[in-house]
């Protein structure tokens, strides 16, 4: 909880550069409204100030969508941005859209 001694300790031990990248790919998997059970890739790295977000979607017969997104990242926000803007992205892809909703 907020305030609490657990919140205080999380909050000094936390890494921020991770902290962002999982709430990029926690975004991502929230808009596409996918879980464990969906074959889904998510990945993200930095390079400077900028996130980068690779994303693989996965039909039963191997074929795959591939897509990559990045930008510069320093709040929370910006990094939700960029998983949002990620899910949008496939889920306009009609190609990656059958391969998630098949295995859904």
């Amino acid at each position: 909880r907020t305030g609490s001694a657990l919140a205080e300790e999380a909050r000094r031990i936390n890494h921020r550069p991770t902290w962002l990248m999982a709430l990029a790919e926690r975004e991502l998997l929230r808009t596409l409204q996918v879980g464990c059970h969906v074959p889904f890739a998510a990945v993200s790295s930095w390079d400077g100030e900028s996130l980068h977000l690779r994303a693989q979607a996965l039909s039963e017969l191997g074929d795959s969508v591939d897509m990559e997104v990045s930008g510069p990242v320093s709040t929370d926000e910006q990094a939700q941005d960029l998983g949002r803007e990620m899910g949008k992205r496939l889920l306009s892809s009609p190609e990656a859209l059958s391969m998630l909703r098949a295995s859904s």
